[in-house]
């Protein structure tokens, strides 16, 4: 089974902190983007015909999204 981090452990991990102040984003930036992508994923997920009493919830969805450093303008998939 695979642990995922909630959004709030991921704001509050040691080494995703070093990377956001190694990548000079700020952590309202970061979760900004988390938040974006937890809703379009989670939009994305009742467009695929979920039934309404089965629609996932946004904190059962996994966030995915593009990571960028602002100052550099450089994007990865994550």
């Amino acid at each position: 089974m695979i642990n995922e981090l909630t959004m709030a452990e991921a704001l509050a991990d040691p080494l995703i902190r070093l990377v956001l102040a190694a990548d000079k984003v700020s952590s309202d930036e970061f979760a900004a983007l988390l938040a974006a992508g937890a809703r379009r994923q989670h939009e994305a997920a009742l467009s695929n015909s979920f039934p309404s009493s089965r629609s996932p919830s946004l904190n059962q969805l996994s966030v995915s999204a593009n990571f960028c450093a602002p100052s550099e303008g450089k994007c990865s998939q994550a």
